[in-house]
């Protein structure tokens, strides 16, 4: 529909004072200021990196930005979420997924970054390399059972 701005809606109803009076009243409600609804946060647009490769691993420079960007992300779901949507059709170094692994805070979401990184490995016969940042004996079995189940 032409004219309609979809960042505005107009509300109109009607409201019943305790006298039985009806009044119209109007209000203007955006996006932004609905109850209970929040649009998550936009992941950040890659840089454009040149064609290259396609089996070569993220520059070192793509890898940096990268890197800076899941680091400074406060929320633990954002940084898997910028992951998952800069990782997309790339290819990786066990010691670009070491870097990684070594400021994921929480277990769960270091299996969670095996599981995106693994498959983009272009040196998976290192592995050990990434798992042996982990702090715990327990928790780097479970990743290598992870890892050879990928």
């Amino acid at each position: 529909m032409a004219g309609i701005d979809p960042n505005s809606i107009q509300v109109t109803g009607t409201s019943s004072s305790s006298s039985s009076s009806t009044s119209s009243s109007t209000s203007s409600v955006t996006r932004s200021g609905m109850a209970g609804l929040r649009e998550p946060e936009p992941v950040p647009a890659a840089p454009a990196e040149p064609p290259g490769d396609p089996d070569a691993p993220m520059s070192a420079r793509a890898f940096d930005d990268l890197f800076a960007l899941i680091k400074r992300t406060g929320s633990q779901d954002q940084q898997l979420r910028i992951m998952r949507a800069r990782t997309e059709g790339k290819r990786f170094t066990v010691a670009q997924l070491a870097r990684i692994i070594g400021i994921i805070a929480f277990e769960d979401d270091r299996m969670e970054t095996f599981r995106i990184f693994v498959p983009r490995l272009v040196d998976r016969d290192g592995i050990e390399a990434a798992i042996s940042v982990i702090e715990y004996d327990d928790e780097q079995e479970r990743a290598r059972r992870l890892v050879q189940s990928l």
